[in-house]
């Protein structure tokens, strides 16, 4: 069952874990401390809002690579 889950504004830190991409339609997670890498969003098809603005991740770049071939 597809879920939304707004997690911003609550000084989180670390890395994103790959389990809270799963079944996922609406992910925010904007201004926390979020670090390191944004995962890999291979075989992910539910996302369809993904909100990361305001941390401390690396690989934009790669992100945007991802969503645009699901077109």
């Amino acid at each position: 069952m597809p879920s939304i889950v707004f997690l911003q504004d609550n000084n989180l830190s670390g890395i994103i874990p790959d389990t809270l991409l799963m079944n996922v339609t609406v992910l925010d997670l904007r201004n926390n401390r979020l670090s390191g890498s944004i995962p890999e969003f291979t075989n992910i098809q539910s996302i369809g809002i993904l909100l990361l603005r305001e941390n401390e991740l690396t690989d934009s770049g790669s992100i945007r690579l991802m969503f645009s071939s699901t077109r």
